[in-house]
């Protein structure tokens, strides 16, 4: 078993934009640790991935851009995934009920032993006679429990996970990803990493590099005059007009926000057109971090 003689980290590469002006530096870090490991075969490959706000400037109007999701990958040389060992983060985990309600209608009864229909003193004579077919509605109620799960980071593909979602961080006011989402160590101080690794020649260092790339439809460009407020129940009007007015004033309101979040989207589209690369489709590469994983060879220590 060849032991792990350090790891070593490339210096963080993250996309810049001039125009608007702004770096992903201060979007997204990444941080990359061994998480223990000893063994070649065995490496835990702990990561930590933070996510931040940036303040922009797009013609004189500020706004703040954020993502609401993004994709890690990760690319390695000389090594194999080892299975069952990839990182997930779930929020919250529970069981609703679901009701699922049946009719079935159940025969009581003797049957009149006619074909057809029958008219209705003759079906009313039946029934008195006790000798009719008649049918009894039954509804019956199942109550299924369903599992659910809310995940903020899991598995999506061949060595790539997905963060967050169309609704960023559901715990976050401005619903987008804030702080470390990707940590490699959790809030019971157990070990979390990413993944873990088996090199496939023991005396070769594990090459590798994370990469973190969202589309545009990931991101998310907030006016800085919108603060997002939360407002307390409305209480009940005393006139219809009163009422009508107030409606008119948040239709107009709702107008407002729907074209400033038009606005937003052509500014995003403009922010990040020049960081669009036809090579890497709808994804654009945001920040990347390199590591090696160098095994200890005391054959190679002796010869030094």
């Amino acid at each position: 078993m060849t032991q792990i003689k350090s790891l070593e980290l490339s210096e963080p590469v993250h996309a810049e934009c001039k125009n608007p002006a702004f770096s992903a530096r201060d979007l997204i870090g990444i941080d990359i640790g061994q998480s223990q490991s000893v063994s070649m075969t065995a490496i835990n490959l702990g990561v930590d991935v933070s996510f931040h706000a940036v303040e922009v400037s797009i013609a004189g109007q500020p706004f703040e851009m954020s993502l609401a999701a993004a994709t890690l990958k990760i690319f390695y040389d000389n090594a194999s995934v080892i299975a069952g060992k990839k990182y997930n983060k779930i929020l919250q985990a529970g069981s609703i009920e679901e009701k699922n309600t049946t009719k079935s209608e159940k025969e009581k009864g003797r049957s009149l032993g006619m074909e057809g229909s029958v008219g209705i003193a003759a079906a009313l004579k039946a029934r008195i006679s006790g000798d009719a077919n008649f049918k009894k509605s039954q509804v019956e109620v199942d109550l299924d429990e369903v599992q659910h799960q809310i995940a903020l980071v899991e598995p999506a593909g061949q060595d790539s996970w997905k963060i967050g979602g169309p609704n960023g961080h559901p715990y976050v006011l401005t619903k987008d990803l804030r702080g470390w989402i990707v940590s490699s160590v959790n809030s019971d101080d157990a070990l979390t990493p990413l993944c873990g690794l088996s090199a496939r020649e023991e005396g070769k260092p594990v090459l590798g590099r994370i990469d973190i790339l969202a589309s545009i439809t990931d991101f998310r460009l907030t006016a800085k005059d919108q603060p997002i407020v939360r407002r307390p129940p409305q209480e009940a009007y005393e006139t219809i007009e009163q009422g009508l007015s107030d409606d008119k004033k948040a239709y107009t309101k709702r107008a407002q926000n729907a074209s400033l979040m038009l606005k937003e989207r052509v500014a995003v589209l403009a922010a990040l057109k020049p960081l669009m690369r036809r090579d890497n489709g709808a994804l654009l590469p945001l920040a990347e971090r390199e590591f090696a994983v160098v095994p200890y060879l005391p054959e190679a220590e002796d010869q030094q």
